[in-house]
């Protein structure tokens, strides 16, 4: 009898440390050309670390457990390494080769190199990528550009037939998947492809979005694309253009309703943002000729290095309001989210009372609009 209770306690025992296992990530990893240093994965909100684990000899272990699956962003220290992978409560591997790295803006390095097992998600998403010729068309797209880029025909008929495909395969895999977490990442790249592209949203941007469902809706990566369609209203014309206070160069505070009773255009910009740095003469004309007759123009920067920001401001001498967009470390814009910015430069023209009547990218058509009013 006695040996008969050990035994059921045994496998007990060895079904509870199984399901524990099953409920938590074990990552086994190995980074080639990093031979030691602290490897650091940031939450999925990117609010803050999530876990870490010291690389030795080149290899490294994480155990954790996540609430639900979702991409994650990595860094390694010393050097600001950086890599985003599917992370699982699931035993998987990941391989990660320096070569190819890329040096990022921000003075970190994005490795590019992942070879990830042991994750469904990313069986998905690689199938995804597969399917739809992925590698294929970044590629050709890529030797055009490095020829010049002169050839812009060949690249429009390469993007389009990039964007249709992955369109295809989104909408046969969701309409199956609407609960799938992969499917939700998948989505967010075509939305983020589509914006490089053609920066805008895709045609039925919130359709799409709406279509998700259980497991899906409560990924961040769903929540991002949520608010984002939800902001959508804040683009289009006769809306009312959402207030908005942001601090000046000296920290006072300024707030969009003091423009009431003027049309005003809300230039979103940024210091590193070479297009937004063109239309500075054509938007210092503009100014000039319109402001006496109750024009006014409020830029709104996007740098999150406030020091970058004020070095423009001297150099370029843009004699209108200045302030700078408020963020959560490593997010959008408060304001441009707000306001549905997809890329920049982007303008939005409010009338005398604080209605939307352009939200563009397009410099010349704001100039046009402005121009019509004026006349």
């Amino acid at each position: 009898m006695k040996k008969t209770i050990n035994i059921v306690i045994s496998l007990l025992t060895l079904f509870l440390t199984i399901e524990a296992h099953a409920q938590q990530y074990t990552i086994n990893g190995t980074a080639i050309g990093i031979d030691s240093g602290m490897i650091r994965m940031y939450t999925a909100d990117l609010s803050g670390f999530a876990d870490s684990a010291i690389i030795k000899n080149g290899k490294f272990v994480m155990q954790g457990k996540v609430n639900i699956s979702e991409r994650h962003g990595f860094v390694i220290t010393p050097v600001n390494w950086m890599f985003r992978a599917f992370v699982e409560n699931a035993n998987m591997t990941f391989n990660i080769d320096t070569i190819g790295a890329m040096h990022q803006s921000d003075n970190s390095v994005m490795i590019w190199s992942i070879n990830q097992k042991g994750s469904a998600i990313n069986d998905t998403y690689l199938r995804f990528k597969k399917e739809t010729d992925y590698s294929h068309y970044f590629s050709s797209l890529e030797s055009i550009y490095k020829k010049g880029g002169d050839n812009q025909t060949q690249m429009d008929s390469l993007k389009l037939l990039m964007i249709e495909k992955q369109k295809t395969w989104i909408k046969k895999y969701v309409d199956k998947n609407p609960s799938s977490i992969a499917a939700v990442h998948i989505y967010n790249d075509y939305y983020e492809l589509f914006k490089q592209f053609y920066h805008t949203t895709p045609p039925g941007f919130k359709e799409a979005v709406a279509q998700f469902t259980g497991e899906a809706k409560q990924s961040v990566c769903y929540k991002n694309l949520a608010v984002t369609a939800a902001n959508l209203v804040n683009k289009e014309t006769g809306t009312a253009a959402p207030n908005f206070t942001l601090l000046k160069r000296d920290n006072t505070k300024f707030s969009l309703s003091e423009t009431k009773g003027t049309y005003v255009m809300i230039d979103f910009w940024a210091s590193w943002c070479v297009p937004c740095r063109a239309a500075i003469p054509n938007w210092k004309n503009v100014y000039t000729k319109y402001h006496d007759k109750g024009f006014n123009i409020v830029s709104v920067s996007d740098d999150q290095n406030k020091n970058s920001w004020k070095k423009a401001l001297d150099k370029e001498l843009m004699p209108w309001m200045q302030v700078v967009d408020e963020r959560a470390p490593s997010k959008p814009g408060n304001v441009s989210t707000l306001y549905g910015v997809n890329y920049l430069p982007h303008y939005v023209l409010v009338d005398k009372e604080g209605k939307i009547l352009l939200s563009t990218g397009d410099e010349e058509a704001m100039t046009k609009k402005i121009a019509d009013i004026f006349k």
